[in-house]
């Protein structure tokens, strides 16, 4: 399967631990993969759902426990704490909320769709040294995503997580095809940007959230005239961290044919 060539990701613009202090002993098993699915539950939610999610988890869950395996993190499955009274997306606040009670020191959300594609880059070399800093995120071309992040098990990351999954107002009915957890992350963050910046790190969406090619009139017009850099910085290339299928349909073909090449 032919990857797509092009530049590497820039490194992210903070000093991460093993830059500030290489020759400390990293604490790996106090780092933590979590994600979830919801194929083993019906809801109004499920029943509805414009896209079919049924084993993807199930067919990523080695990729990412074998990386999880080589630097010495824990991987969580939280798929029982799904909560069927909202869009399933959503219970990704209480997947990294359990977590934190796991003792996990940093934790590392990852929506199912996603492989690691470069088992080489380590989550260390993107966490900030300082104490600054306790939210890891990305922005694609409409603003922060809500598909890939980390965050730091603090004080002020409890407060956030819970009033994140506060913002009701923010869910969607059933049968569309967003949750609205990503509306009102950005609504949140924006926010916080203004009124209280200093724990909020934004790495390049290459980092640990690159998006899969897809060949059709709306990326096109992104990539040539709408948002040609943003768009293109945020394309997975060979030797990025990770791919995910955000907005990919087949999801299950590219999954198998992108796994069998990933390293």
């Amino acid at each position: 399967y032919k990857i797509p060539e092009g530049p590497i990701c820039d490194r992210v613009p903070w000093k991460t631990l093993i830059q500030e202090h290489p020759e400390t002993i990293f604490n790996a098993s106090s780092v933590c993969l979590t994600t979830m699915s919801d194929a083993h539950i019906t809801s109004k939610y499920t029943k509805k759902a414009p896209r079919d999610f049924s084993n993807v988890l199930n067919t990523t869950w080695d990729n990412h426990k074998q990386y999880a395996d080589k630097h010495g993190y824990r991987i969580l499955d939280a798929s029982k704490l799904v909560d069927t009274t909202r869009p399933p997306s959503w219970s990704k606040i209480r997947a990294v909320q359990h977590a934190f009670r796991q003792d996990c020191a940093w934790v590392f959300w990852y929506d199912p769709d996603s492989i690691i594609m470069n088992s080489g880059i380590k989550l260390e070399d993107m966490l900030p040294a300082s104490q600054e800093g306790d939210l890891i995120v990305s922005k694609d071309i409409t603003g922060f995503n809500a598909g890939m992040w980390i965050i730091r098990n603090s004080p002020w990351s409890e407060t956030f997580l819970e009033t994140w999954w506060s913002m009701k107002k923010f869910v969607r009915r059933p049968g569309g095809s967003k949750s609205g957890d990503n509306d009102a992350l950005k609504v949140y963050l924006r926010s916080l940007e203004q009124n209280d910046p200093g724990h909020i790190l934004v790495a390049s969406q290459c980092t640990f959230n690159s998006y899969w090619w897809i060949s059709n009139i709306k990326s096109w017009a992104r990539l040539w005239f709408l948002y040609p850099r943003h768009y293109k910085n945020g394309l997975y290339r060979k030797g990025h961290f990770n791919v995910h299928l955000a907005g990919v349909g087949n999801k299950m073909k590219f999954i198998k044919e992108l796994q069998e090449v990933a390293v």
